[in-house]
């Protein structure tokens, strides 16, 4: 017999029965404390199963208030983040290069102070003996 021809047998009370012992209008639990949506069936399966790098839900903080605006979404296309990584590149390279210059003259504040710490630390040990 066909599967939807055993559905229609099935008695109106038998079949409310069964899918109130399903739960679909209790939501459902994404992760521990992010509750979803009602309306499905959740079932756990292992992290390594089907591994992802991006997560296919999107977290936005705030009000879940239904007349709450969505934020907008920010779209990143290649050309964007290419120049947010030569931006991140140029400053790293002036900060070594500043780096340099000041180790080669002898003003590193880092030196300094970290000689200073030292003579520091050890006058209040000798206060502490």
């Amino acid at each position: 017999q066909q599967p939807t021809l055993r559905v229609a047998s099935i008695s109106h009370r038998r079949w409310r029965k069964f899918a109130d012992k399903l739960n679909f209008e209790e939501r459902m639990e994404f992760n521990e404390g992010d509750v979803g949506l009602a309306g499905g069936m959740q079932l756990l399966e292992p992290a390594n199963l089907n591994p992802t790098n991006v997560d296919s839900i999107k977290r936005y903080g705030g009000s879940t208030a239904a007349t709450m605006p969505w934020p907008e979404e920010q779209e990143y296309d290649e050309d964007c983040r290419i120049e947010r990584m030569e931006k991140i590149l140029t400053r790293a390279v002036k900060k070594m290069g500043k780096n340099q210059n000041e180790s080669r003259l002898g003003t590193s504040s880092k030196g300094s102070s970290a000689s200073s710490g030292l003579s520091s630390r050890s006058s209040q040990d000798e206060e502490r003996d």
